[in-house]
């Protein structure tokens, strides 16, 4: 209770804000989505190895996928407590971010999946904790790099609208 009134009252950077949503709203949808690609029922035997697995043989289970960037996304639109700090920025989070999101969550339960154990709740752990972890990471790396090139791009436009003559008739 504490954490969430300082959370409301302290002033944080948009990307301290940007995490926050994904590790809450963003991991709640992997999760559901997770539960759901398992047919609803417990996870049995290697946990979310068969993630990793499935993937490898070319059958996706895509509901992990889709609640994790359905509900990241409603996280990044609607629960920000402070804006975007600009256009390029918001374009970054919806495309760089979804796909860095994504290479991050497979580089994370790769990860994990090198990890042996035959404990069901170390698998859960390991794969949940390594998806997280890299969930977090690409959404970052891909967000930045992502603003960086449209603001590389923006300033070529304008650079080459200035050396191009104008036309008089």
């Amino acid at each position: 209770m504490i954490g969430a009134v300082l959370w409301r009252r302290v002033a944080v950077p948009h990307w301290l804000d940007m995490c926050v949503g994904m590790v809450t709203l963003g991991n709640l949808g992997m999760v559901l989505g997770w539960w759901a690609d398992n047919g609803c029922a417990p996870l049995h035997d290697a946990g979310c190895c068969h993630c990793v697995d499935a993937v490898r043989d070319g059958a996706l289970k895509p509901w992990m996928w889709i609640g994790m960037l359905a509900a990241a996304n409603v996280a990044m639109r609607w629960l920000g407590r402070c804006p975007a700090p600009n256009r390029y920025h918001t374009i970054a989070m919806y495309t760089g971010g979804n796909v860095g999101m994504v290479i991050g969550m497979v580089a994370g339960g790769w990860c994990a999946a090198q990890v042996p154990t035959a404990s069901v709740t170390a698998a859960v752990a390991a794969s949940f904790a390594g998806m997280t972890v890299g969930m977090l990471a690409g959404m970052l790396a891909g967000t930045g790099g992502t603003e960086r090139v449209l603001r590389a791009l923006r300033a070529a436009r304008i650079a080459v609208r200035a050396v191009t003559p104008v036309r008089t008739s």
